[in-house]
Parts: structure tokens; sequence; C-alpha cells
């Protein structure tokens, strides 16, 4: 007797240990499931960081490319009027090698080019005020504003060279409202 209540006993304290070892391994699984419930929220919540910081970046990025296309769109455009300006400049000191031509500094006030008229003797015949423009579209702008740098210069004639022309003009050199307006390629005849 004394044997099998031990044997019970024992029994008992197996049953105890399996359920024990059963409850334990259940505990461990549900810290498990949750330190991975942590773990995947603390990397999801890194992931949508990071996501936030990417498209922040790429957004900047196409700001500043278009900031910098729109840039190099003016650049080349200032490019091309300047262009215009030195070759406008060029003609005229190979033309009239007695003259003086003098290119208004960039960023200056003033026309392009004040071109001075002298005789070879070197007397002052009068001062020609030119001004380029390579636009697409006319501004009418452009006439006040070269009549006024025409009197502070003290000049003559004013001369605006222009691609673009006033939409009722059909004409390529005319006197426009006191000054002359007049095509890039006819200003060497435009000048004689």
């Amino acid at each position: 007797v004394e044997f099998r209540a031990a044997e019970i006993q024992l029994r008992k304290e197996k049953k105890q240990i399996e359920e024990q070892k059963v409850e334990l391994a259940l505990e461990v699984e549900r810290k498990l499931e949750a330190e991975r419930r942590i773990i995947e929220l603390k990397i999801n919540e890194s992931f949508s960081l990071k996501e936030a910081e990417l498209k922040k970046k790429i957004t900047d990025a196409q700001k500043a490319n278009e900031e910098l296309t729109r840039k190099l769109e003016q650049g080349s455009q200032q490019l091309q009027g300047e262009v215009l300006e030195l070759e406008v400049e060029s003609l005229l000191q190979q033309s009239y090698p007695f003259d003086e031509i003098e290119p208004v500094k960039k960023g200056a006030r003033g026309a392009d080019v004040i071109h001075t008229v002298r005789l070879r003797s070197g007397s002052t015949c009068g001062k020609i005020v030119w001004e380029t423009k390579r636009a697409e579209n006319w501004s009418n702008s452009w006439v006040p504003k070269l009549k006024e740098d025409l009197q502070r210069v003290n000049g003559d004639i004013a001369v605006l060279v222009s691609t673009a022309f006033p939409a009722d003009t059909s004409e390529v050199m005319l006197q426009h409202d006191g000054i002359w307006l007049v095509r890039p390629e006819l200003v060497l005849g435009l000048s004689a």
C-alpha cells in the first residue's frame, strides 16, 4: 500500500511537472509573440519614417529640379540676348573703326551699346543708343526705357534691334514712336 501511495504521489508530481512544462512553454510562446509584435511595430514605424523621409527627399529633389530647369531656361534666354548684343557690338566696331563703340556693362543701367559717331578728324557728330532684344513677344515697355536711356547719355538717335516687333507691324525696319526699330539682319544697313 505504501508503494502504491508513493507511485500515485509520483504520478501526480509527474503530471504536475508536465502541466508546468506545458504552461511554461505556453508562457514563453506568449512572451515571444508579444516581443515579436513590439519588434514588428518598431520596424513598421521605422519603415514609415524612412518612407516619409524618402518621399520628402524626392519631393525636394523634384522642386530643385524644376527650379534649376527654370533658371537654365532663363539663363538660356539671357545668353541668347547677350549673343545678339555682342553680335551688334562687333558689327559696329568692324564697320566703323573711327567711331567709339562702348558696350554698357552688364548689370549697369542703360542701353546695350553707346555708339559715338566721329569724323576722321576725331570730332563727334552724335550718339546712337543701341538696345538689343531677342524675344518671342513684343513688349511696349521697351520703347519708353530706350527713350530714357537716350536722354540719360544725351544721345541723338535710339535704335532697338529686336527679333520681336509690335503685332500691327509687318515691316523689318521702321520708325516707331520716336525710335528706330530694326531686325538684327538689317543693323548694318540702318547704321549706315
